[in-house]
């Protein structure tokens, strides 16, 4: 891990593509600016955590397309709800309550 000292208004290099600079430094909080390429995600790495627990907690691995968990969800809804459903345009779940409007004479 490399340790800098900057100051306010001073800024760190990281690579071509990306800058760190120091915005504010207070008390107890530090405000930066990152300048990066849309390509790269930059978020707190606390979110990241959150998000890590949250896959764990939910038994789908990280990478998962979002199909496969649109699938688990509904095929988990069905079961609790016991009702019929049926598949719509878009490939979505919803409980059939009869014939579809476009079904009508």
């Amino acid at each position: 891990m490399l340790i800098m000292k900057r100051r306010e208004g001073e800024a760190i290099l990281i690579g071509d593509e990306i800058e760190v600079q120091l915005i504010y430094i207070g008390r107890k909080k530090v405000k930066i600016a990152i300048r990066a390429p849309r390509h790269l995600r930059v978020i707190a790495k606390e979110i990241q955590n959150v998000r890590d627990e949250n896959q764990a907690a939910s038994g789908i691995a990280a990478g998962t397309d979002l199909a496969t968990v649109i699938s688990r969800v509904e095929s988990t809804r069905q079961r609790s709800q016991g009702a019929p459903f049926r598949t719509v345009e878009g490939g979505a779940t919803i409980p059939d309550t009869g014939p579809t409007p476009s079904a009508r004479p």
